[in-house]
């Protein structure tokens, strides 16, 4: 399993320069009955939002941050940024059992036979695809090079094309994979850029921004997917970028059906008010807040942003008494098929790992409560990890428990 950073609560004060607290999701709500002849779980699982139920759910837990935040008026809180660890080295492999198992070219070490996993070398045993990140005027730039495999061994340079720009911030490629019946490459990157919450909704004179001290200012993370055609691999052409609003926590690839986890954390502006903002103000722009305020966003090539799945497509976790509010979401992609050809699913809360067979996919996320007094946060004195998961079928997404 991909082993990430738990994302660690902090608390400073309002000067500091660096404040973050992250709250990761996990735990349990309501679950359908189970099918005839299988025993119900002890502890119910996640339940499928109803109209309004994810609104109304993410709204009680910013109703408990704000209530903290009032008991420590002197303290800023918003949401930091997991980091990434390398992932955990393969199994080593017995001379004997690697002879017995050769063959005449390698691949990506993967956990799970027919799961593919990304990487910067991709191979059809014909032809080797390279992810090639460098610099250019200081702006990180990201370039698919294509080799042809000759009968002596030798490579032969094909085509090559340098994926665009982003112009909300550099562009960091992280991997990629060959879909070699659909002459797709997909490259995974990611963005993040610096912007300004509007707390005002746009109103000129608006009285609340008298009471910052500065402009809250925060990070926006977009995950990238380029689809490249190499069709013919002497022209490698870029097809589309999509973006989805998070980070991407991993993907996954089985035939030309890619999944990527994503987690994503919506940038309030009624959190970056002030202790001493009026609580009417509080309470209006609280009821303002729709469904799609909270949910990731995705965009096709030039479209504008548009929702990336339904509130129904989304699972609460009434159980979990953790006041972070973050959304993972499971995005499968037909790379045989336009862009449109996907399916999402999510739930609330952050997603620390997964693990992925053939049929189903797992996600870890880590419970735990916190509360606060007039002076400090005061933690749980235990935590504990939930596993969930979701069978999976082509573009079909299934919660299982």
């Amino acid at each position: 399993m991909m082993a990430r950073t738990p994302r660690v609560p902090w608390l400073a004060s309002a000067a500091a320069t660096a404040l973050a607290l992250a709250a990761c999701g996990g735990g349990g709500g309501g679950n359908p009955p189970p099918p005839a002849g299988t025993t119900a779980p002890s502890e119910v699982a996640l339940a499928a939002s109803q109209p309004g139920e994810l609104l109304a759910f993410i709204k009680t837990k910013l109703r408990d941050r704000l209530t903290q935040r009032l008991a420590l008026p002197d303290a800023v809180f918003v949401t930091g940024i997991a980091s990434a660890l390398p992932p955990a080295a393969a199994p080593a492999t017995s001379a004997g059992a690697a002879a017995a198992t050769s063959v005449e070219r390698s691949g990506t070490t993967v956990q799970e036979q027919g799961v593919d996993e990304d990487d910067l070398i991709k191979t059809d045993g014909t032809m080797i695809y390279t992810l090639v990140r460098s610099t250019s005027a200081g702006t990180p730039t990201t370039r698919v090079q294509a080799h042809r495999r000759l009968a002596s061994g030798a490579l032969e340079a094909a085509g090559s094309v340098l994926l665009p720009p982003e112009p909300e911030g550099a562009v960091l490629g992280q991997g990629m994979y060959l879909a070699a019946t659909a002459q797709r490459v997909a490259v995974l990157g990611a963005v993040q850029a610096v912007y300004t919450l509007d707390v005002c909704g746009g109103a000129a004179g608006c009285p609340l921004a008298s009471l910052l001290l500065f402009a809250p200012t925060r990070v926006k993370e977009t995950v990238l997917l380029d689809l490249v055609n190499v069709a013919n691999p002497l022209a490698p052409a870029a097809l589309e970028r999509i973006r989805i609003d998070g980070r991407l926590v991993g993907s996954r690839l089985i035939g030309n059906s890619l999944y990527l986890v994503t987690q994503h954390t919506p940038q309030l502006a009624l959190e970056a008010l002030p202790a001493n903002a009026p609580e009417a103000d509080r309470d209006a722009m609280l009821a303002k807040l729709t469904a799609a305020d909270l949910l990731p966003t995705i965009r096709v090539g030039a479209a504008a942003a548009v929702t990336l799945l339904p509130e129904t497509d989304c699972y609460v976790q009434a159980k979990n008494a953790s006041p972070g509010i973050e959304i993972s979401t499971i995005t499968v992609f037909d790379l045989q098929a336009p862009a449109s050809g996907r399916a999402s699913r999510c739930m609330v809360g952050g997603t620390e790992a997964l693990y992925m067979s053939s049929a189903n996919l797992y996600l870890a996320t880590t419970r735990y409560a916190y509360d606060s007094s007039a002076a400090a946060l005061r933690f749980a004195p235990q935590t504990s990890t939930d596993l969930h998961k979701f069978a999976l079928d082509g573009q079909r997404i299934d919660y299982r428990g």
